[in-house]
């Protein structure tokens, strides 16, 4: 088998591929690309959402523990949504008292803007508390 032989077989795979590979790893790049730039969109309202519920949370505990109003939680948790960057109205925000609980469900929706499509992504987010000191 002479050098020149090996190449030629080497040189006509390379003829006959018609550009699969190129083609494969563009349509591959241009697919993480997407997925990274969706990723980037719905990062922000997630990190908000996961920040506003633990502070719910608090605030919930803290509301049971000292006896406060619907309004005082209301307007503490909107203020609790203002410091996430969550936008609340206080008709998002639904308080239930009975059997000695606190129960509090906040829904809210975020729009994603993805440059084609505008999709209105929906949380909703539930704590209880017990009212009264332990």
């Amino acid at each position: 088998m002479t050098p020149q032989s090996s190449r030629t077989r080497f040189s006509g795979r390379i003829h006959n591929s018609c550009g699969k590979a190129n083609f494969g790893c563009i349509f591959s790049i241009a697919l993480l690309g997407m997925a990274i730039f969706v990723a980037i969109r719905m990062a922000p309202p997630w990190f908000s959402y996961k920040g506003l519920e633990s502070d719910v949370k608090a605030e919930a505990a803290r509301a049971g523990a000292h006896f406060l109003t619907d309004e005082s939680i209301v307007k503490e948790i909107v203020y609790i949504a203002e410091k996430n960057d969550v936008r609340l109205a206080k008709d998002d925000i639904e308080i239930r008292r009975f059997a000695d609980q606190l129960e509090i469900t906040i829904q809210y929706t975020v729009p994603i803007d993805l440059l084609v499509y505008q999709w209105n992504w929906e949380f909703e987010m539930k704590t209880s508390s017990y009212v009264g000191r332990l």
